[in-house]
């Protein structure tokens, strides 16, 4: 698999792209297949929309800090240039901190390593802009050609600049693999079926192993549709698998396979719902404030950020959600699309009594309200008990920063801090909410939220507010009919002034 330089793996969402990524990096990692042995796997990229991980500027520094750690002689390059700089642009920094350095070890005759050394980048799709994807593509090319001991390992969706980005297959350079169109896939998931069934002795006490790969058919090679029938079907199986089987109230119909799993989504909803009529409005906050979340939340965050049980809500839906070690709730980003699409407010339900709705500007403008009143409550001075300004954030010692940080710092609140700005930039230019952007914007607490990010070590977040979205900010404010605010000028001012970086203004 990985004899050519690139190897592209694409397919439709819910094809399991990202689960062999993350396969390929274990693999590869503990040396778990003899082909693959004399291969280290450098580093494991995953993208997410609209996570501040998609960044541009990020992907290549963290490509180039992990490569240096498999290739000694490339980092020691690196650290000898007191020049070196990561904050340029996707094209600079390929010559910077890529081409320049190697093209040096190249004519010293340092590059030519025993070993190749893998990267794998997950969901390229979802990563920075189409042109950034277009130009990371054409760079890694010509990466790739001058060093063939490097290989990459990208997943994306068939997005055509993605595809046309790549020279013609008879090249040699790399690779495509089609997960829509390899038969094997259907073998896997049926393999996967088995085996869920298996390890899970109510369902495999209950529904037999025929049953359940009955359902194969409408499964159509999507891994996430297999995922999610498993899982519920799992959650009452008796129950659960006749409604699946039943044409007239499972997920069968559809023009495709997309319209199969939209169907499978809203069922689970359905089902998940005990009474309909008083249930409905809650779930959909719960739900759509995790959709419009820019990163992944707790139970408990959750709860804070909803005022509402989230874990009763959380756990009957665990067809379609997930936790993580960290007790974080995850979701395949089909279901997001499946709860942002416009096309959600003409989806009927088994019953005319409700339907599963979610007004996408609204909730940004609901979850903005939220983060302000959180940080209006919980923001205050010397948050974190420093005992003095003039010692940097990272010499605090016995507790440390990060030990402050998680005793006096809630949650709710650094989701609110991070994300406030982001979430009102998405609501309506004509929302009475404004105001309450106003009103903050002149108190006390815009100095503490300042601060609460410096302790979090997050003050990128000020300078980009300040910098990219606080005219935008002043613009609406404007727009709504709300005079100038002297405070946020006073703030640009501020921010421009001192080191938010190294310690924490109080």
């Amino acid at each position: 698999m990985l004899a050519n330089s690139i190897v592209l793996i694409h397919g439709r969402a819910g094809t399991g792209k990202s689960c062999i990524a993350g396969s390929l990096a274990q693999i590869i990692h503990k040396k778990q297949h003899p082909v693959l042995t004399e291969i280290e796997l450098a580093m494991s990229f995953h993208c997410i929309r609209d996570s501040r991980d998609k960044d541009v500027s990020v992907l290549v520094p963290t490509l180039v800090y992990q490569l240096a750690l498999e290739f000694p002689e490339f980092g020691e390059k690196l650290a000898s240039n007191s020049h070196l700089d990561t904050s340029g642009d996707l094209s600079t920094q390929f010559d910077d901190l890529l081409f320049d350095p190697l093209m040096e070890l190249k004519k010293e005759g340092k590059t030519k390593i025993s070993k190749k050394i893998a990267i794998i980048v997950d969901g390229l799709d979802e990563w920075g802009q189409e042109d950034d994807r277009i130009s990371f593509l054409t760079k890694l090319q010509t990466l790739c050609e001058m060093h063939n001991w490097m290989r990459f390992v990208i997943t994306s969706r068939p997005n055509p600049e993605i595809g046309h980005a790549f020279l013609p297959d008879h090249s040699g350079l790399f690779k495509r693999i089609d997960l829509s169109e390899d038969e094997r896939t259907m073998d896997d998931i049926a393999v996967y079926i088995k085996s869920y069934r298996f390890n899970h002795p109510k369902l495999k006490n209950t529904v037999s192993e025929l049953e359940m790969l009955s359902l194969l058919p409408y499964i159509n090679s999507l891994f996430i549709l297999a995922d999610v029938v498993c899982k519920f079907i799992a959650q009452s199986p008796c129950n659960n698998f006749k409604i699946l089987a039943n044409a007239e109230t499972g997920y069968k119909s559809g023009r495709n396979s997309y319209d199969v799993l939209y169907s499978l989504y809203e069922t689970v909803l359905t089902e998940s719902l005990v009474d309909p009529i008083n249930q409905v409005s809650i779930y959909m906050d719960v739900i759509g404030t995790l959709c419009v979340s820019q990163q992944p939340l707790t139970i408990q965050g959750l709860t804070k950020l909803t005022n509402n049980d989230a874990r009763d809500i959380v756990e009957s839906l665990s067809a379609v959600f997930y936790t993580d070690s960290e007790s974080k709730i995850h979701y395949h980003l089909s279901f997001q699309e499946f709860i942002l699409d416009n096309g959600m407010s003409n989806r009927r339900l088994g019953t005319s009594l409700y339907q599963f709705y979610l007004n996408v500007t609204k909730q940004h403008e609901h979850v903005a309200l939220v983060c302000l009143k959180i940080m209006i409550q919980q923001l205050k001075f010397n948050i974190c008990h420093l005992e003095s300004s003039y010692l940097a954030n990272e010499a605090v010692i016995n507790p440390d920063m990060d030990q402050q940080v998680q005793r006096w710092i809630s949650e709710e609140l650094r989701y609110s801090c991070e994300s406030w700005v982001y979430h009102m930039c998405e609501t309506d230019e004509q929302s009475e909410s404004w105001q309450n952007i106003s009103c903050f914007m002149e108190s006390k607490s815009i100095i503490y939220w300042m601060e609460c990010l410096s302790c979090l070590n997050k003050t990128s977040h000020i300078k980009s507010s300040v910098g990219n979205t606080w005219p935008l900010v002043v613009r609406l404010l404007r727009t709504s009919h709300i005079p100038p605010i002297p405070s946020v000028y006073n703030t640009r001012s501020y921010t421009q002034s001192i080191n938010l970086a190294s310690l924490s203004p109080h």
